[in-house]
């Protein structure tokens, strides 16, 4: 039953915005009312901003002097603009704002910089501030603190987007106050600029330094020489490597002393054994005299190298040397680096001192990568409030807010308001839907409604053979005996016999005899006399219309429900919950009774009379074909 909600939304078209905007203009307007009452007379109760401004151009006019390096800019725009930032944060340095306070006076500052609802907006802290100054002492803050803070408040600075410029920007109530401040704090900038990046006092720092290090540059060398002479260092690594090979030479000449004494071992070795060989070499001959005398020239040879110890005592020497000048090598390299050093750092302060002087003279001209663009001139208009667009912003915000807010609601309501709603939500159709009747039409705006509802039950009797009608409702109060009585007396002007079962008194005892039908009025009977009644006259030509109770006042409305040929349940527009009706609706079909439809009364037709003959054909809504 509820999935015929898809279809639903597809019904909502233009009338329906319309009519959402209608129902709820009183609350659209009061939005309104309130959006422009506090935009419009607020804006000219607001004080008025003048706003001085000032743009500084960065530049690499003046590029900060390297000797010896090279003077190409290298800048990109990554670098570009994290130079900009760094200019912005000095700007914004309190050093400035600080200055900038004692040159104007604190309380001229305070006193030009006083908005209109200044008290207002101070009111709760200068509440608890008295409040607190009853128990405990307050230090209040100082006026050149609350002076700084309303610079500091007001003074905007931002870059300017793909260029090397920054925009620097100062509100006040008093437009000559705005651009002197504004004026005063650039200088004050431009000035602590070229003091941050090239002291004034460089030149003195650098002319100090460059003759301390010479100091210790001589001291430096004057210890290295001392150094030298005491311990006989004329070129440490050229005597190491000195000692070292006489080292080598010595070992190779005792390795070579030990090979000849072996060689000569072995000579006398084998000329003893040719002495004493007998036959061959006889004592007297002369080969033997010559044998003889190599063996004293082997032996003499053989104890000249046993008595050759001079090569073990120069490698004893040269080690002892040796290990004499490593445990110098740390301290004469520490003094040899610390003599480098000073005179590589007095070589750097002299090439500082020297950018130093020129710097310095360039600053005297007045020659740097900041200028101010322009001058910060009065304001002649002030920047806001802007009246106009106030109102205009506080009209369209109202418009919408309020807009919004119907939609909301619509969005949140829970009852039935048009006819489209009741067929999308509940699946039936609507049968016919009764304006809101007035003290001035009555009855009037129903009439054809009911004509259109008797002409629909009349059809629904040719072809279902519907002549027995119950009529029901939700709650009390819904206009079911409005519907039924006016329908009886419809059904018996156009010749059909018609009995209304009803409990209103003012219906009692009715009785019209209306061209050739008649309509009577009965008091409801209990349930078993109602349906023998019903039975008794189902299959005559006659009409069968019961005004029954409400469902939560009777529950035997159910037990009436499947002994009828059909049910409408009227609903109230703008009354019922979609949720009750359901509810309803599902106990007449669970109990085997056939809801034909439903009759919207008292519908409020929100939208005036022009819309309709403006913009929409007036068809009647119900002038459709109704398939049951």
């Amino acid at each position: 039953m509820l999935e015929s909600n898809e279809s639903f939304s597809n019904l909502f078209g233009i009338r329906d915005h319309l009519t959402i905007l209608f129902r709820y203009k009183r609350l659209i307007l009061i939005i309104l009312f309130f959006s422009l009452l506090i935009t419009g007379p607020g804006s000219f109760t607001l004080s008025e901003v003048f706003q001085a401004k000032s743009r500084i151009l960065i530049q690499q006019n003046r590029e900060t002097l390297k000797i010896g390096a090279s003077q190409n800019p290298t800048n990109t725009y990554a670098s570009q603009q994290n130079i900009i930032k760094t200019q912005i944060e000095i700007f914004n340095s309190p050093v400035l704002i600080d200055r900038l306070v004692k040159q104007l006076d604190a309380k001229k500052i305070l006193s030009k910089m006083k908005w209109r609802w200044d008290w207002l907006r101070a009111l709760p802290s200068t509440s608890v501030d008295f409040v607190k100054s009853i128990f405990v002492d307050i230090d209040k803050s100082s006026p050149e603190w609350a002076a700084a803070q309303s610079i500091v408040n007001n003074l905007n600075v931002s870059p300017i987007l793909k260029t090397s410029i920054f925009e620097v920007t100062f509100n006040s109530p008093d437009p000559k106050f705005s651009a002197l401040v504004l004026n005063t704090l650039v200088e004050f900038y431009l000035d602590h600029y070229s003091s941050l990046l090239h002291g004034k006092s460089a030149n003195v720092f650098f002319g100090q330094e460059v003759e301390r290090l010479k100091k210790q540059v001589d001291v430096a060398q004057f210890n290295l020489i001392v150094f030298k002479k005491k311990h006989g260092i004329v070129n440490l690594q050229m005597q190491k490597q000195i000692l070292l090979q006489n080292i080598n030479n010595a070992r190779s000449n005792i390795n070579s002393t030990i090979v000849k004494r072996a060689r000569a071992k072995r000579r006398i070795k084998y000329l003893k054994k040719q002495l004493s060989g007998g036959a061959v070499y006889t004592l007297g001959t002369l080969r033997y005299a010559e044998i003889q005398k190599d063996l004293s020239k082997e032996k003499r040879n053989y104890e000249a190298l046993l008595s050759n110890k001079n090569y073990r005592n120069e490698i004893q020497a040269g080690r002892e040397k040796l290990f004499k000048l490593s445990s110098l090598e740390e301290k004469f390299s520490n003094l040899e680096r610390s003599g480098k050093l000073k005179k590589e750092t007095l070589k750097l302060y002299l090439k500082k001192k020297e950018e130093s002087l020129i710097n310095v003279t360039l600053d005297h001209k007045k020659i740097t990568n900041v200028t101010q663009i322009e001058l910060a001139k009065v304001p002649v208009e002030p920047i806001s409030p802007k009246k106009k667009k106030n109102m205009l912003f506080g009209m369209v915000g109202g418009l919408l807010g309020g807009i919004s807010l119907a939609y909301l609601l619509n969005f949140f309501r829970r009852t039935f308001s048009t006819c489209n709603e009741v067929e999308g939500f509940l699946g039936r159709p609507v049968f016919a839907s009764f304006p809101l009747a007035d003290s001035s039409t009555g009855f009037a705006g129903g009439v054809l409604e009911i004509s259109v509802l008797r002409e629909r039950i009349n059809k629904l009797r040719e072809g279902k053979n519907c002549n027995s009608l119950l009529f029901a409702s939700t709650i009390g109060g819904e206009g079911k005996t409005y519907v039924a009585s006016h329908l009886a007396t419809k059904l018996a002007e156009s010749g059909t016999k018609t009995l209304l079962f009803s409990d209103h008194s003012h219906l009692l005892g009715k009785k019209n005899s209306l061209g050739n039908g008649k309509l009577r009025v009965r008091s409801i009977p209990n349930k078993r006399v109602l349906v023998r009644y019903i039975e008794k006259y189902s299959s005559k030509n006659f009409y069968i219309i019961v005004d029954g109770p409400a469902i939560n006042d009777d529950a035997d409305l159910i037990y009436l429900a499947p002994r009828v040929a059909a049910v409408l349940v009227i609903i109230e527009a703008d009354c019922i919950t979609q949720m009750a009706v359901s509810k309803s609706l599902k106990a007449f079909e669970d109990a085997g009774g056939r809801v034909i439809g439903f009759i919207l009364n008292k519908c409020e037709n929100v939208l005036p009379d022009w819309v309709d003959e403006k913009f929409f054909s007036l068809k009647s809504k119900n002038s459709k074909q109704v398939s049951v």
